[in-house]
């Protein structure tokens, strides 16, 4: 008998149909006033994309109690029976197993009917228990967000195909934050972890180690997931909204420490390397720095890679070089020009962020180096900070390696840096067909042209129903056109509701949340992809000279309050965003209240937009 992983760990967290919420007295509602869900829960055969209310965890504990009900009275009849006529002596193993199989479902029964007592009921006030407070900013500015909202949004899975486990609550606050970024890696994952508490306990106290499942639907995420039993500064969080090695930067957004060391999941740091690290930081407060160190041999004491030189060699920008001056681990730090990102550090305030845009194996050397240093900050060489990586992978690697990605990547970051893009062309010419140049080249120029392509992101809803699909600018909606290709447009589950209003107020929530967990200074949301693709620069530039952090777009139909929303767009810079979130309600009883007193969003944000206008 397998015992079910939530059922040896007793929390009522992980049941199936629960949800964390706020407490207080379950009263029954009708079907009608309770938030509706598109899409099933996340431990059955597909995952959470709607907004499941406490609602729908009461009616699956109610349906999963009736069922153990009948399964025991069937037990038991075998039980009886002697499993059929079987003498005991015979069957002993059967009936054993048939005997275990009643005490977990006496077991399960009983907390279900815990489960059914406890379950609150949507925006209850009374309640003060600390993981059933809404979402919102604390004290250090920081936003609180429960557990099971952040898997809604970092790990929207569609497909209906996959099981995407729960993200880990916050552990509170650290000092130091060790983000370790995985696809389909479990050992190279456990041994990177298991090092980290063999030779780094000194600073294992004030560490928080992050862990990003960037394949959370796939065969090793389960037992990454289970490794929060066992380590206890550990936090595991799925993430498919971003599908590269890019994801790095979700380390940062999500960090609970002040100073954030980013490791790939197959890397192995010498001991006192992450007390380096913290002696730098704690040496320069408040300095942008990005600290790197010196790659060992796998003999793990030869130095042979200290930095890169910004040379091209297939497909890469970059070739390994040593400085003698890292042979000596006590040595300073010394600058570099750009290093690979197997292993760096930064403060969380001064990181710069990735581009959103790239997509498969990055481009992060010498792009990232080169966004710090104009940022404010050194990029150096620590030689304590030494560190092992594993490059081979005899299993092959898991994730989508293509040229057409690489140049892509590149002709991005080099166009974001205002980089000549010639040498790059000139490179992947070498190794790339010629025609395969030039598209990837052209598409790259029409997804910067568009508008959506001045901010970080580009969001906008879509209704997800079981095993269907999130539209893209590849695969759009029915009737819209794939050109121009909007650059980032992400699809985010809307809110369902049986209210229209109710549904667009929280809907429009869950997007501006979206963009504040990917660290975003800008964002446009729509509340289409038709709306996004049809976005024109003379309308943004139109919309947004009033007020630099605030632009809205909306129809009159809409600015009324009349029908659903239709062609509505929001321009937002975080202070705006930030602020907008903050008054906005988390739960549907509230939103109602909230809208009889404010009415509609879209009337609202272009009123809050005026009114932000006229004050400047």
């Amino acid at each position: 008998m397998v015992v079910p992983w939530w059922m040896g760990k007793r929390k009522l967290m992980s049941l199936p149909g629960h949800r964390q919420s706020r407490g207080g007295p379950r009263r029954l509602r009708g079907a009608g006033s309770s938030p509706g869900r598109a899409g099933a829960d996340g431990h059955g055969d597909h995952v959470v994309v709607g907004d499941a209310g406490p609602a729908d965890g009461l009616a699956a504990a109610t349906g999963g109690l009736l069922a153990v009900a009948l399964l025991r009275r069937v037990l038991g009849g075998a039980k009886r029976n002697r499993l059929g006529g079987l003498r005991r002596t015979n069957g002993s193993s059967a009936y054993s197993g048939v005997c275990t199989c009643a005490r977990y479902l006496r077991a399960i029964e009983g907390l279900l009917r815990i489960l059914i007592r406890d379950t609150p009921c949507d925006d209850d006030p009374r309640s003060s228990r600390p993981d059933r407070i809404r979402a919102g900013f604390g004290r250090d500015g920081r936003m609180r967000i429960p557990a099971t909202e952040l898997r809604r949004l970092l790990a929207p899975i569609v497909s209906g195909t996959g099981r995407v486990p729960g993200a880990t609550p916050a552990r509170g606050p650290a000092r130091l934050t060790v983000g370790i970024c995985t696809y389909d890696d479990f050992d190279g994952a456990w041994f990177t972890i298991a090092s980290l508490l063999l030779h780094h306990g000194e600073v294992m106290p004030v560490t928080e180690i992050l862990l990003i499942d960037n394949n959370p639907e796939g065969a090793a995420a389960g037992v990454l997931k289970s490794l929060e039993a066992g380590v206890p500064n550990l936090r595991y969080v799925p993430v498919t909204t971003v599908r590269s090695t890019a994801v790095k930067h979700m380390v940062f957004p999500l960090a609970a420490g002040e100073i954030v060391v980013v490791l790939d999941s197959h890397v192995l740091l010498v001991a006192g390397a992450l007390r380096a690290v913290l002696d730098y930081f704690d040496r320069r407060p408040g300095c942008r720095d990005l600290v790197q160190g010196p790659l060992l041999h796998d003999d793990a004491v030869t130095v042979c890679g200290t930095h890169l030189t910004p040379v091209w060699s297939d497909g890469m920008h970059g070739q390994w070089a040593v400085d003698d001056r890292a042979k000596d681990p006590a040595a300073g730090e010394f600058d570099i020009p750009m290093q690979g990102t197997g292993v760096f550090a930064c403060r969380r305030d001064a990181w710069p962020g990735l581009s959103t845009r790239f997509r498969g194996f990055g481009c992060e050397e010498g792009y990232l180096h080169e966004k710090i240093r104009r940022n404010g900050g050194r990029t150096v060489c620590l030689p304590a900070l030494r560190w092992l990586h594993r490059f081979e992978r005899p299993s092959g690697v898991p994730y989508r390696l293509a040229w057409e990605d690489h140049l892509r990547n590149y002709l991005i970051a080099w166009s974001e840096l205002g980089w000549d893009t010639g040498p790059v062309l000139r490179h992947f010419g070498e190794h790339m067909a010629p025609e395969s140049v030039r598209s990837v080249h052209d598409a790259v120029g029409v997804e910067l042209a568009h508008p959506a392509a001045l901010f970080d992101g580009a969001l906008y809803p879509v209704e997800l129903g079981r095993g269907r699909p999130a539209p893209t600018a590849e695969s759009p909606e029915p009737g819209t056109s794939a050109r121009p290709p909007v650059p980032c447009g992400v699809a985010v589950a809307a809110v369902a509701h049986g209210d229209p209003q109710v549904a667009e107020l929280l809907t429009h929530r869950r997007l501006l949340i979206h963009a504040h967990l990917h660290g975003w200074d800008s964002v446009l949301v729509a509340d289409s992809l038709r709306t996004l693709s049809a976005c024109t620069h003379e309308r943004l530039r139109c919309e947004h000279a009033p007020h630099p952090d605030l632009a809205v777009h909306v129809p009159e139909v809409n600015r009324r309050g009349n029908g659903g929303t239709t062609g509505m767009i929001v321009a937002y810079r975080r202070a705006a965003y930030r602020s907008v979130l903050a008054e906005l309600p988390a739960g549907p009883r509230t939103a109602r209240r909230w809208l009889d007193r404010n009415g509609p969003v879209p009337a609202w944000l272009a009123s809050k937009a005026a009114e932000a206008a006229g004050g400047l």
